[in-house]
C-alpha cells in the first residue's frame, strides 16, 4: 500500500506503508501545530498542581450512545487514566491556542521512541 504525499506544490511523492499504521487525519491541529491522526496519543496537563497528567488515544466514534453528549460522535479523546469522568472527551474541544493538550507521539511508533515508550507503560498502568 502507498500513500501519496501532495503537500509540495511540485511534485507528488508516493511513500510504502503498513496499512494497520495508516490513521486518518482528523482535519485539526493541536496547540502546538501538530496534526491530528486517529491514532494520535494526547497528554493533558492540569493547571493545577493537585491533580496528575492524562494521556488520551484519538479514536472515531460512529455509534451514538444515550449515557454520552452528542457531541461524542466522530473524532474523540478516550482518557485512559482518572479524572476520566470529568475530562470531555470532543477532539475539537482539546485542538486550538490555550489548550493544556498536545500531541505526543502516536500508537504505531511506541516501540521505536522512548519518550513514546514511557507513554506505552504510562497507558498500561
Amino acid at each position: 500500500m502507498y500513500i501519496i504525499d501532495n503537500s509540495s506544490n511540485d511534485v507528488d511523492w508516493a511513500h510504502r506503508v503498513i496499512p494497520e499504521t495508516v490513521g486518518q487525519f482528523t482535519g485539526v491541529t493541536d496547540k502546538k501545530g501538530n496534526r491530528v491522526f486517529e491514532g494520535s496519543i494526547f497528554r493533558y496537563e492540569p493547571h493545577f498542581t493537585t491533580e496528575k497528567a492524562c494521556l488520551g488515544i484519538v479514536k472515531y466514534r460512529n455509534t451514538y450512545d444515550r449515557q454520552r453528549a452528542c457531541n461524542d460522535c466522530g473524532f474523540v479523546i478516550e482518557w485512559q487514566h482518572e479524572p476520566l469522568s470529568t475530562l470531555r472527551e470532543d477532539l475539537l474541544y482539546w485542538c486550538g491556542d490555550g489548550k493544556s493538550a498536545s500531541v505526543i507521539g502516536n500508537i504505531h511508533d511506541m516501540n521505536d521512541n522512548p519518550k513514546a515508550l514511557k507513554c506505552k507503560n504510562d497507558l498500561k498502568g
